[in-house]
């Protein structure tokens, strides 16, 4: 199963995304922030990473 690493900071995103890839058969692993998307990519490499380009300061 593909792997996509779900980078945003938006909650309502992020489980609409996991949501609705999850459907099409991929795994999503969400995350909020950078600490979580670092402890992930730590631990394993995902197929296509996906983040926001605009972010607050």
């Amino acid at each position: 199963m593909p792997v996509i690493l779900f980078v945003d900071d938006n909650k309502n995103v992020r489980e609409f995304c996991q949501r609705e890839l999850g459907r099409e058969g991929y795994r999503v692993v969400p995350c909020e922030d950078g600490y979580k998307t670092l402890h992930f990519l730590n631990q394993e490499t995902p197929d296509l990473p996906s983040w926001t380009c605009i972010c607050p300061a």
